[in-house]
């Protein structure tokens, strides 16, 4: 299989011999088949090159075809016949290639036809193939924003977890604290019994009962 062409140039030059080697085999040259020929490339870019060779051919084909001049001396008389001798000979192709040209238009029509439909389907693969491509980056992009935001969530539950585990130490300190407190409290009613034994400390007056008996 012969390699890609780098250039424009190069796949016209691969083209032209590709051609001439059908040609001097016999064979139809089709887009199709230079193309299976040279082994790879677009249909957009060998088709254009491909007519250029093949009227190029034609037209040697033509030249060649077109009686040589004569020597001066035999010029009108000999030409003439010369002409007119060329033109017999010709002549047994000349019903077969009318023959022809209209089937030839009509495959010519259906080759562009499908030329463009290959073209437009060129095209399309194209298009798909890079959407896919972007519609990759974005779901990598979405991966990565979703580990992103797991991180963070994992962090938040971290300090939340730190958190209510402050607060609940914080609390059973304090719980454990108030016992002590209540027990540090002076009872009210019993300060009230050792104040009645000691009336003179709260400023009460004796028993009048007992200063009259004094």
């Amino acid at each position: 299989m012969a390699q890609k062409p780098n250039s424009n140039t190069s796949l016209e030059k691969t083209i032209r011999d590709a051609i001439q080697k059908m040609v001097a085999r016999g064979e139809s040259v089709t887009n199709e088949k230079v193309r299976d020929l040279i082994g790879d490339g677009s249909y957009r870019n060998i088709r254009p090159l491909v007519e250029t060779v093949k009227a190029e051919i034609e037209a040697e084909e033509h030249s060649a075809r077109t009686a040589p001049e004569m020597p001066e001396d035999f010029h009108d008389a000999a030409f003439a016949m010369w002409s007119t001798a060329w033109d017999l000979a010709d002549s047994t192709n000349a019903a077969e290639r009318r023959s022809h040209s209209a089937e030839i238009g009509r495959l010519a029509a259906e080759r562009d036809d499908w030329i463009s439909i290959s073209e437009k389907l060129e095209d399309e693969r194209d298009e798909e193939t890079k959407r896919a491509v972007d519609a990759e980056a974005d779901l990598e992009g979405a991966k990565t924003t979703i580990r992103d935001r797991e991180l963070e969530l994992a962090e938040l539950h971290g300090r939340l977890a730190e958190r209510l585990g402050q607060e609940s130490a914080s609390k059973a300190t304090k719980n454990r604290r108030k016992p002590a407190a209540r027990e540090a409290k002076p009872d009210p009613a019993e300060n009230s019994v050792q104040l009645d034994m000691f009336p003179e400390l709260c400023g009460q007056p004796d028993d009048p009962e007992a200063i009259a008996a004094e």
